[in-house]
């Protein structure tokens, strides 16, 4: 699945969980808006160590 250039709005945050090891990982289930026609969820992961880094971002549902 492609999204570049889509247009994506945050409809709510559904999960959050923190991980901290060496880094701290955060894992968060989106409910995404995309465009006009549907809302569908996402799984986002963002590692933290002095920057933060999108390490995935996957259509669930």
């Amino acid at each position: 699945m492609r999204l570049k250039n889509a247009k994506l709005k945050l409809d709510k945050v559904i999960k959050w969980e923190t991980q901290v090891a060496s880094s701290v990982n955060y894992r968060l289930m989106l409910a995404v808006e995309e465009e006009v026609t549907s809302t569908k969820q996402y799984s986002i992961v963002v590692e933290e160590d002095k920057k933060k880094h999108l390490k995935s971002f996957k259509h669930v549902a």
